[in-house]
C-alpha cells in the first residue's frame, strides 16, 4: 500500500492542505465502514456522508484514504497494458498520480467555492479513485462498461494543446483496444461558442477533432465552472469577457456532444 504521506506530496497541495490531511485523523472503525458503503452501496454512502457535520473536511481525508489503500489495485491494472504507456513515456505509477490528482483539482474547486478546506464533488472523484477512468496528460478517458464506446473528459488546468491531445487520444485508443468510438460532452464543444473565440483559438482546434452531433442544455456547465467561479479566479481574459456577455444575452452556450472523427 502507498504511504499516504508520499500520496499527499505527490499530488501537491497548498501546505494549509497538507497540514490538515496530516493531522486530521479517522477512526477506524467508521473508516471501514464507509469504505464498505463506498464499494458496496455508493447512493447510501453519499446520503450518509451527507448527513455528517465535518462532511468536506472528512471526505477530502476519507477520499485521500481510500486512493492510498487502491494504489496496488489500479498500477497493477495499469501495468497489463505496462509496454503502451512506456511508448509514451509513461508508467503504472505516473498514471496512478496523475488521474488521483482530480482530488486535489475538486479540493480547489471548493475552497475557490467555500473559502473553506475540503471535498464536495464526491460523486465523479470516485470515479478516480477506484480506477474507472484514467488521465493520459491532458485528458481523462472512461470506458463505458455497457458499450464500446470511451467517454473523453477535460479536467480543470492548463490550455489543450490539440497536438498533446491527439497524442493522449491515440495513447487511450490503444490502452482501450477493444472499444471503437470516443465522444466527449463539454461546453467547450458547444457551437454556440465559436463566434467568441479567435481563428488560433487552441478550444477551437479541439473542436475540430470531433463530429458535433448536438448540443445539450440540461446542465449550464459553463455558467456553473467558468462564470460562477471567475470572481476567486481572478478572471479577466477576452474568453472570459465574451462568454460573460453571451450569457447575459442568449443564456448558457450549453454542452456539445461530438464524436473523436479520427478512428
Amino acid at each position: 500500500m502507498l504511504d499516504i504521506n508520499r500520496l499527499i506530496e505527490k499530488l501537491n497541495f497548498t501546505d494549509d492542505v497538507s497540514e490538515f490531511l496530516k493531522i486530521y485523523t479517522l477512526d477506524e472503525a467508521e473508516y471501514e465502514k464507509y469504505k464498505k458503503m463506498f464499494y458496496e452501496d455508493f447512493m447510501l454512502f453519499l446520503r450518509s456522508i451527507k448527513s455528517k457535520e465535518d462532511k468536506y473536511l472528512f471526505s477530502l481525508k476519507l477520499y485521500i484514504y481510500l486512493a492510498t489503500e487502491n494504489y496496488d489495485v489500479i498500477t497493477k491494472r495499469l501495468g497489463i497494458k505496462k509496454s503502451i504507456l512506456a511508448d509514451n513515456g509513461l508508467t503504472p505509477e505516473t498514471v496512478y498520480f496523475d488521474t488521483i490528482s482530480d482530488i486535489r483539482i475538486w479540493q480547489e474547486v471548493h475552497k475557490r467555492r467555500t473559502g473553506e478546506i475540503g471535498l464536495s464533488e464526491l460523486y465523479w472523484v470516485a470515479n478516480c479513485v477506484k480506477g474507472d477512468l484514467y488521465r493520459f496528460g491532458r485528458l481523462q478517458f472512461e470506458p463505458d462498461k455497457s458499450t464500446d464506446i470511451v467517454h473523453v473528459h477535460i479536467p480543470e488546468g492548463k490550455s489543450l494543446d490539440v497536438c498533446e491531445c491527439i497524442k493522449n487520444i491515440n495513447l487511450a485508443k490503444d490502452f482501450y483496444d477493444g472499444y471503437s468510438r470516443f465522444d466527449c460532452e463539454s461546453w467547450l464543444l458547444s457551437p454556440n461558442i465559436l463566434s467568441l473565440l479567435s481563428q488560433e483559438s487552441n478550444i477551437r482546434k479541439f473542436q475540430t477533432l470531433f463530429d458535433i452531433k448536438h448540443i445539450n442544455y440540461d446542465f449550464a456547465q459553463a455558467s456553473e465552472r467558468v462564470l460562477n467561479e471567475a470572481y476567486t479566479r481572478g478572471q479577466n481574459s477576452s474568453l472570459y469577457l465574451k462568454l460573460k456577455d453571451y450569457v447575459k444575452e442568449n443564456g448558457d452556450p450549453g454542452m456539445g456532444y461530438g464524436v473523436y472523427k479520427k478512428f
